[in-house]
């Protein structure tokens, strides 16, 4: 063959590896040498023996290697030839043990030019269980650490952060709170997931000095946290998810609300998801909840687990706010988050204050259906086309309103209804049928004593020539 070396290289990389490996490398010397130039690799689990081939393979050939990716959690760093994986810029699912017995990464540090790395730590000495290095991979811009075996405080050394210059993606489970006020000088820094291992809630009061980088566009926060917290992100923010329990107190200066209410210079926020830990005492109804729809530049809100009283949704939404590119709103599970705390009730003033307040929701979820809510209404969004309802009722006249007021709402081409009664008729859905803009409909019912997932009794799916075949 006349075809360059480098040309052979990019033609055969379009050959699946396993036929490139077998069949290609017994051609000729030339097709070996170009079979076994590979630059993305993905190792799959398999046994002990054939790992230890893997790696043997890889001491081997492995030198133009760019990418890889390891889902066998036994193949730990001592196997890993780094010493040969020179090229490597990308190492997914690494498993490394630190620890007695175990080896503190030392051979990473000749992978200089990764740039994304994904490490698991099996930790079994709390106090041995440092990552050392770090600090040499100065071209890292994505990087994922979390502990594989048990919660334990994850510790980086002292000099790892700031070395990281360049890092725009970090992303740590059980990361020990004293690394957290080393944030700050992680100026490229634009994605942050946080997990933090601590007892107490993360905040200004339990890390003095915590603060973040102008940089940041992307926060999720997943152990517990401070409301004062919330005060401290940047002012470029556009994403905010909040997955762990918010202590303080819900009015006040220095309250979850008031904190709340600052988040409105935000560019964007596009996902908040509040979970008030035990304890936490919603204020009655009134103005304060309107924070937690401050940010007009909403394009995205989930308030799931936000176990607030009954009647706030007209606060949520007041009529005076305008919401112009909210199009996404998921709401608390009709369940809520504990069987004390149901999600607050919507009335048809909630509906028209939604309306008005969100003129571009093109998708609703959790919906929760209640007796009296006119939910016809919502025709008025004209950019609705999916929605998410649930229903909590035994009284079939009731269920069989709330469903001519979802048919009312011709827009629609996909909506799932959760139906949780012993009352349920197929018959009630027979309305739907004259949406004829409908592509999907879901319907999902389980009686009140079973509330597994997913529902076990009935799950429907019908396209639009099922629907309009059943008028």
């Amino acid at each position: 063959m006349s075809v360059p070396d480098a040309v052979l290289r990019l033609v055969i990389q379009y050959i699946p590896l396993k036929h490139r490996l077998c069949s290609c490398c017994l051609v000729s010397r030339r097709m070996h040498a170009a079979a076994v130039a590979v630059q993305d690799l993905e190792l799959r689990p398999f046994s002990p023996q054939r790992a230890v081939s893997g790696m043997v393979w890889l001491s081997h050939y492995g030198k133009l290697l760019t990418s890889l990716k390891i889902e066998e959690f036994g193949l730990v760093q001592q196997q890993l030839p780094c010493t040969n994986l020179l090229e490597l810029r990308m190492l997914f699912g690494c498993t490394v043990q630190l620890g007695p017995g175990g080896l503190h990464m030392g051979v990473l540090h000749c992978c200089t030019k990764l740039t994304l790395l994904e490490l698991r730590c099996n930790i079994f000495d709390a106090h041995a269980g440092r990552i050392d290095c770090l600090p040499s991979l100065v071209h890292l811009q994505h990087l994922v650490v979390f502990p594989a075996n048990m919660p334990i405080p994850l510790m980086l050394s002292s000099a790892t952060l700031p070395s990281l210059k360049h890092l725009t993606y970090f992303e740590a489970r059980d990361l020990s709170i004293d690394h957290l006020t080393q944030f700050s000088g992680l100026t490229s820094l634009r994605e942050l997931h946080l997990d933090a291992y601590s007892d107490t809630a993360v905040g200004p009061s339990s890390v003095p000095g915590l603060a973040f980088p102008a940089s940041l566009t992307y926060l999720e926060l997943i152990s517990d946290v401070e409301a004062g917290l919330l005060s401290l992100v940047p002012p470029g923010l556009q994403e905010l998810r909040v997955w762990g329990g918010v202590e303080g107190p819900a009015d006040g200066p220095d309250s979850l609300f008031a904190c709340m209410a600052g988040l409105q210079r935000l560019s964007r926020l596009s996902a908040l998801c509040l979970v008030p830990v035990p304890g936490l005492h919603w204020p009655p109804p009134g103005p304060a909840y309107s924070a937690l729809t401050a940010n007009t530049n909403l394009v995205q809100l989930d308030l799931l687990g936000t176990n607030c009283p009954q009647g706030v949704w007209q606060y949520v939404f007041p009529a005076a706010h305008k919401l112009p590119h909210l199009a996404y709103l998921e709401l608390q599970d009709a369940d809520g988050v504990d069987a004390s705390a149901p999600a607050p009730v919507w009335s048809a003033v909630d509906i028209n204050r939604l309306v008005t307040c969100c003129p571009s929701l093109s998708d609703i979820v959790n919906l929760s259906l209640q007796p009296g809510l006119h939910v016809s209404a919502l025709q008025q969004l004209t950019a609705l086309t999916r929605m998410e309802v649930f229903h909590n009722a035994n009284d079939h006249a009731v269920f069989s309103e709330s469903v001519r007021g979802l048919a009312a709402i011709s827009q629609l081409k996909v909506l799932d209804v959760k139906q949780v009664s012993l009352a349920f008729k197929l018959a009630s859905l027979l309305p739907l049928t004259s949406l004829t803009a409908l592509t999907d409909l879901r319907v999902y019912w389980y009686p009140h004593d079973d509330h597994s997932w997913p529902p076990p009794a009935l799950s429907l799916w019908y396209n639009t020539a099922q629907v309009n075949h059943s008028r």
